[in-house]
């Protein structure tokens, strides 16, 4: 019996130590970081890559408005004219409230004419994205009181397996919460089971003077894999959207960053503006909204954690929803439940925690061929996940 569990931003959201923004709050949170960092370690840490994070935070966001780019391009712009082009479309963006999927839609429907163009702005902003999600991460406080709802999924995917169970982690959220916290808080990492990721990848080394990630390719360092890779018991992991541990260069190089999914200041931008190009020397990002792109196509990491979302649905019995409306543009996704549930005389169970009723929407989007075995409205916390392995329990042997 396979078992799926889709992971929203509501998942993140949950870890009260730094709390995962949703995709609506993204881009003025983003603005705000690189403006006036909230936090005296955030500023410390950072300040040096702040320049660039403005860079190009303005650059994606004048492209996808059609305001004047060309000088992002050429790179003959100094930081006194970035703070001020910074500033102006801070304001817009406040002013109109666009949100980062807004700015994404506008880049999508400027790429039939202008690809390459439009495509450094894409990159430059997932580049911005991943940098925010090291800054928040960097907020938090490995001392202070977290719930411990992502502590116990883990626990309860290790029982599933441990049963017998294939299971599957269908991760939408860019940061990696979900693994980082096995290695990084007390009590946590008594795990026995790995990821399976269904691909090679390279592991890279720490190396905190590196000016670039991609430096760390030239010159060889790489480490083995901590992650639990080797592991006897394995879930797989898929994330269609990518993450900020993960990064890709040409069509098929795929590289991950840190010791115990920890990032460094070095891995997330390339040395400047113009090294943004989907085929080079350079490391891109593997951060990918729910849109569809020629993009999309640009690697084969896309192609393969589709197909594996694909297999994941057609496979399993039962679903495990955690904060994941699947609306807004989330919506992408329809057609791959649809052609996965319709016509298939597969009823599945469905089991969910968020903080609103979203049985009426799942079940549109397993086309009604669903059971909704358990809904719990008050967020992912460590109650509702001790409630969620128990209403298992009812369902599936697990000690």
């Amino acid at each position: 019996m396979g078992i799926t569990i889709i992971l929203g931003a509501g998942a993140s959201r949950a870890f009260t130590v730094c709390p995962y923004p949703l995709q609506s709050e993204m881009l003025e949170k983003m603005l705000h970081f690189a403006e006036k960092p909230p936090d005296r370690k955030i500023k410390d840490n950072f300040e040096r890559y702040l320049p660039k994070q403005r860079l190009f935070l303005t650059y994606a966001i004048m492209r996808a408005l059609n305001q004047t780019y060309q000088q992002f391009e050429l790179g003959s712009i100094v930081n006194n004219e970035i703070n001020r082009h910074f500033e102006d479309v801070t304001k817009v963006i406040y002013q109109n409230r666009y949100s980062l999927d807004k700015i994404f839609d506008l880049l999508a429907k400027q790429e039939v004419a202008e690809y390459e163009s439009v495509t450094k702005a894409h990159w430059a902003l997932t580049h911005a994205i991943s940098f925010f999600m090291l800054q928040m991460f960097s907020l938090k406080d490995s001392e202070e009181h977290f719930d411990r709802a992502h502590i116990i999924l883990n626990s309860l995917i290790e029982e599933l397996l441990q049963s017998g169970q294939a299971v599957n982690v269908i991760d939408f959220n860019y940061d990696c919460l979900l693994e980082r916290l096995r290695f990084e808080y007390e009590g946590s990492s008594k795990a026995s089971f790995g990821w399976d990721i269904g691909r090679p990848r390279k592991v890279l080394a720490d190396d905190f003077w590196a000016d670039t990630i991609s430096e760390l390719i030239t010159d060889g360092k790489f480490r083995e894999p901590q992650d639990g890779e080797n592991f006897s018991l394995r879930a797989s992991l898929i994330k269609p959207h990518g993450d900020m541990c993960t990064f890709l260069m040409g069509k098929a190089g795929i590289y991950y960053r840190g010791v115990r999914h920890s990032q460094s200041t070095s891995a997330l931008f390339p040395l400047k503006l113009t090294d943004i190009t989907e085929a080079d020397a350079f490391l891109r990002t593997s951060i990918m909204p729910p849109t569809e792109s020629r993009r999309r196509h640009s690697s084969e990491f896309y192609d393969n954690e589709l197909s594996r979302f694909k297999t994941a649905l057609e496979k399993s019995l039962i679903f495990i929803i955690i904060g994941w409306s699947a609306k807004g543009s989330d919506e992408y996704y329809d057609d791959i439940f649809k052609k996965a549930f319709q016509n298939s005389n597969r009823e599945v169970n469905v089991y969910i925690i968020d903080k609103m009723d979203t049985s009426e929407r799942i079940k549109e989007l397993f086309c009604n061929y669903c059971q909704i075995k358990s809904l719990q409205v008050d967020g992912f916390t460590g109650e509702s996940s001790s409630k969620l392995r128990e209403h298992l329990k009812a369902e599936i042997s697990i000690s």
